[in-house]
């Protein structure tokens, strides 16, 4: 480990130098000036992102998020400011996040859970990153950092950026940031071809914050977009638990605009006397699809979102006389 570690620093020197040669900046950094320094940080951290593939990095949600937890609330802000936005270690803004399992077992960890503890939810390090700056009082010194980092050249990170700078105006109840960033986003989601789920995390990210969060909001309209451009076209292909959770997203919020009350809540009230069940596959629980909510009208019961093989069975067992009983 020790000699690796020796190599690797060797190659990022020796490329530091090649670079701080040809281009005219020190490579020393005993003796570089101040712009050098910073010259030489985005190098290194650009050349680490090269060397090491970020997407995987930042697929690495349940191993980030077990961290976190191990550490204080501040603790928790700094190592993950630093692991979602640009800094020393890589050069791109992180948007990921996960799908909890369905069906949550005795022992689950608790980087598996949502906050209240439930599966089938979506968890992400930059919801954990909002939640502690919401705690900490650092929503606008985090909203500052976003903002200064320079416009991306990729549309991938262009719609990160714009991501977060959404998220961060739904925090602080800045609805004009909010239009002005959700209309950014929304004309680069229209003309998106995303190959796999890691391709739209930040569009999802911002869908499933507003609708849940902020019902209100006008980012919920994300939702209507990859419901447009992006379910009904199947895109993008072998992610069920990702069509699943959109599916139930704009269920919900359907269900918000027309009776002005969450279906999360308005499932558990209207199911007092009815017992949900489901018939279970480890292969699509375990993926995180969308739990089951229900709406009444009237005498009709609406399975709104779900899985294929979800009932309602009613609280009220059977009796059988002896005379009947065979």
């Amino acid at each position: 480990m020790q000699l690796r570690n020796v190599a690797y620093n060797f190659c990022i020197s020796f490329v530091l130098s090649s670079i701080g040669q040809s281009s005219g900046c020190v490579a020393d950094e005993n003796v570089a000036t101040a712009g050098g320094r910073l010259q030489q940080s985005v190098i290194r951290a650009s050349l680490v992102s090269a060397l090491f593939d970020e997407e995987i990095v930042a697929q690495n949600v349940f191993a980030v998020r077990h961290r976190y937890l191990m550490l204080s609330m501040s603790g928790r802000y700094d190592y993950l400011a630093n692991w979602v936005l640009p800094s020393e270690t890589h050069a791109a803004i992180r948007l990921s996040g996960a799908f909890t399992p369905t069906e949550v077992v005795p022992l689950t960890p608790k980087e598996y859970l949502d906050s209240d503890g439930s599966g089938g939810e979506l968890v992400s390090p930059v919801f954990d990153l909002l939640d502690a700056a919401r705690s900490l009082g650092r929503l606008e010194d985090l909203r500052g950092r976003v903002g200064a980092i320079p416009p991306a050249r990729t549309e991938a990170q262009q719609r990160a950026r714009a991501a977060m700078l959404v998220l961060l105006a739904m925090e602080l109840n800045d609805e004009v940031t909010v239009a002005a960033e959700v209309n950014r986003l929304r004309a680069l989601v229209t003309v998106a071809v995303p190959a796999s789920m890691s391709d739209q995390w930040p569009e999802t990210l911002v869908a499933y914050r507003s609708v849940t969060r902020f019902p209100k909001s006008t980012a919920c309209d994300v939702v209507k977009d990859l419901v447009a451009y992006q379910l009904q076209r199947g895109i993008p292909r072998e992610s069920a638990e990702w069509h699943s959770q959109i599916f139930s997203l704009a269920g919900r919020l359907k269900t918000q605009q027309i009776s002005g009350t969450d279906i999360a809540t308005e499932s558990t009230d209207v199911l007092k006397n009815w017992i949900p069940i489901a018939r279970t596959r480890w292969i699509r629980d375990a993926a995180g699809v969308a739990k089951a909510s229900w709406r009444w009208r009237g005498d009709e019961c609406n399975h709104v979102t779900g899985r294929d093989e979800d009932y309602l069975f009613y609280r009220s067992p059977l009796t059988i006389s002896a005379a009947q009983s065979l």
